[in-house]
Order: C-alpha cells, then structure tokens, then sequence
C-alpha cells in the first residue's frame, strides 16, 4: 500500500476501524508525496506487515487509544512524523530519523533513534516505551515525562527541561562523547546512571537523580545557579591503565572523571549534594563567574554527603586569587570545602604557628608524592613549587616575627631537599 506517492493521500481509521494489511505500507515515497494516517479511538485498529516512510512528508497520528500494530519492522524517515495522543504502537522493531512525539505508548523490543531522529515530550505527555532506546539523535524533553522500562543506551544528546525521565532496566548507559543536559527549571531522573560522558546541569537547572550515579570518564558540570541533589549516592571511578603499562607507585591513578564546577557567589548550600554517599577520584575544576573574585575568609562548600565522604580528587584546578592568598582544600567526614586563606596559614603545614623546619620536614617527607598535606598549590605533587611557598612565607621560629631566611641558611635547606629527591628517584 502507497499513502502519498504523488500528491497527497490518507488514510483515516476511525470509532473502532479495523484494517489490515498484508503486504508493507509505504508513506511519502517520492519528494513530491504527502501520506497522512490518523488511528483513533478505541478499538480501532491497522494491522500492517511492515511500514516505511521514505523521501516525502509522512504524518502518523495514534490518538484515543488507536493502535498501530506493525509485525515487522516500522521505518520513520527524514520527513517522518508520528504523534501519539494516549494511542499505542506496537512493532517488531522501530528505526527512526524522523520525529516521535507526544504522550502515549510504544511497545517494541529496542527503538533506534538514528541521527538526526528526535524524541520529543512537551507539558503534560507522558510517553512511554515498553522496551529499549539507542540514541544516537536528539531525545528532547521540554517538560512532560519519558518513562522508559528497560535500559537506554545515549551516545548522543537528551536534553531535558522542567521534564521528568525514567531508565528501566540497568538504567542510563551515556557513552563516551554523549552528553545528558539539564538545561531549565526542575528536572527529575530515575533509574541508574553509568555516565562515561557528559553531564551538564546549566543556570537556574535543578537535577535531582533519585537513583546512584556513577561517573567513569569526562564530566559532571554544573553552572552558576544551577543545582545537583543525588537521592542515592556518587561515585567517580578512575579509568584503568592498560596491563602493559605500570602505574608508577607514586603516581595518583590515572582517571579522567572530573567535576567542574563555575561558581558566582558564596552559596549557602553546596551546588552538589548527596543524601547517600560520595566516592571521590579525578580531577576537580573549579573556576569563576565573570565579576566574581573570592576574597579573604571565604568558605565554599563544593559538594556534601550526609553517608560520607570517601577518596579525594587526585589533580585540582582552582581559581587565582589576589596577591598573598591561597585554597585551603578541607576534605570532611561528609563534606569538601575550598576556603580562601593567607599564603603564610597556607605554608604552616603542621599548624603551630609558624613557617620553619618542622613545615620543611613534612614537605620533604611528601617528595614526589601524588598527594598530602604538602602538596600546597593542589597540583597533584609535592614538588618545588610548594617548596617555594613555604620559603616566600618563612618566619623561622613561633616568636611571630617574620624572618626570611638568609642565603648562608637557605644551604642546608637546599641540602636536605638534593638528599629526599636522591632518594625519592633510587626508589622508583
């Protein structure tokens, strides 16, 4: 059956209708066609072989319980459009790069949406699919609901907006170079989240995950305004080395999972929160908002988790501040905060009051390592350039006065620092 081949033709199923089709059907079939279907009401029905929409414009609407029920494969083309209204669609199989929209529901085992497909829900649908999704085009939510009872595999976009999602099955897959976008308003997320994408929360966005997300490669980013509260819990997992190459033992497991963070105020809440618990690993980056400088004693709480907070970033990326200051990375039983101290409270690494030897030995017992209470400038080392900050505010002693240390003195230093990187390098 052709709807549309040259000029335009429909096909209307109406009040209980029944129709069947033995062969395949076929809508639009040349760029000069127009098939229009509409399926409504309850009991009506097209059974159909197998269905294609081809280079012309196909309109298919399944309205007031009205069924599409294709044995074989349906085929939704560029110019493609199915509209649901509380109808159904059943089919062995759905492939499409044209537009799926609407609230109602499809039952299939896996719908492809090719690139250039989109999937759409708009105010008050709510869309359904019984199976699973492989997105490779656009799955756009701009409110209204997609519940999906088995897996979805993203490696594209969904971009969701005052919307509520729901992943079946083992949840959400984002692949590598896919990204999740909450992009406006309060957006709800049920199901697991396997992220090795991208997540993006953006201005005045709230995302809640009901269900624990997991984050392996790429990032979580959440801009000025924006929200993240994770009902369950978090965790960022480093990306293994391959077996043929050795991890150095004083190197931080390599990972590319990361959290940026821009900030444009001191919030009273942290922009991250998660009810269960926090497992850290990668890279934290935080930058600020233009007109926004940090200043002296202020606190920022990066991201909190009433189970707990476990593991640490292994490399950061903080904002400059004005002359003399630094990040004091506190990692909490629940909580991280950034706090915005004086270079001199920075380099008191043991916190008695004054910069000095003691400060010294500490920083030359960390050498080389990936991490620790010496590693003050949260590049990921203890190297010389945190040795150049304890020695820029060097007092000497806990009188309180500042002594520099003259060069005669600074000998003995420099000698102790030659002998931990002869050691540090004879063990590795």
């Amino acid at each position: 059956m052709d709807v549309g081949k040259r000029g335009f033709g429909s096909l209307r199923i109406l009040d209980g209708g029944r129709v069947t089709t033995a062969k395949k059907a076929q809508f639009g079939v040349n760029s000069t066609g127009r098939g229009q279907v509409e399926i409504s009401g309850l009991g009506s029905i097209w059974t159909v072989d197998s269905l294609t929409t081809l280079t012309g414009e196909a309109n298919i609407t399944v309205s007031n319980d009205g069924l599409l029920l294709t044995k074989n494969r349906a085929t939704i083309g560029r110019l493609g459009r199915v509209a649901l209204n509380g109808g159904r669609i059943e089919a062995a199989e759905i492939v499409s790069t044209g537009l799926i929209e609407g609230g109602g529901t499809i039952k299939v085992p896996v719908l492809e949406n090719q690139a250039r497909g989109r999937i759409h829900t708009s105010e008050n649908d709510h869309l359904i699919v019984r199976g699973k999704i492989t997105n490779n085009g656009v799955i756009d939510l701009a409110g209204g609901e997609l519940e999906v009872l088995d897996a979805v595999t993203n490696n594209s976009d969904i971009d969701l907006r005052n919307a509520t999602i729901r992943f079946g099955g083992t949840g959400l897959l984002n692949e590598l170079g896919s990204q999740l976008a909450i992009t406006d308003g309060v957006v709800d997320i049920f199901g697991r989240v396997n992220n090795l994408g991208e997540i993006v929360v953006g201005r005045l966005a709230d995302a809640i995950f009901h269900d624990n997300v997991t984050t392996t490669n790429l990032d979580v980013k959440v801009k000025p305004g924006g929200s993240v509260l994770m009902l369950e819990n978090l965790t960022f997992l480093p990306t293994p080395l391959p077996a043929s190459i050795p991890a150095p033992l004083s190197a931080p497991m390599p990972t590319s999972a990361s959290l940026s963070l821009l900030l444009d105020s001191v919030y009273d809440t942290a922009p991250v929160q998660v009810l269960g618990s926090a497992s850290l690993a990668g890279t934290l980056s935080v930058a600020t908002d233009a007109g926004f400088m940090p200043k002296l004693g202020d606190s920022l709480d990066i991201l909190s988790a009433a189970g707990g907070l476990t593991g640490s970033f292994g490399s950061l990326t903080l904002p400059g501040l004005g002359q003399g200051l630094g990040w004091d990375v506190d990692y909490q039983a629940s909580k991280l905060v950034l706090s915005v101290v004086s270079g001199s409270v920075l380099a008191d690494i043991n916190g008695d009051g004054s910069v000095d030897s003691a400060d010294i030995g500490i920083l030359l017992d960390y050498w080389g390592m990936s991490k620790g209470p010496a590693d003050l400038t949260h590049d990921g080392f203890v190297d010389g350039s945190d040795f150049g900050i304890v020695l820029s505010h060097w007092t000497g002693d806990s009188s309180g006065s500042v002594a520099v240390p003259e060069p005669t003195s600074l000998v003995p230093i420099l000698a102790m620092v030659c002998v931990a990187v002869r050691r540090r390098n004879s063990a590795a």
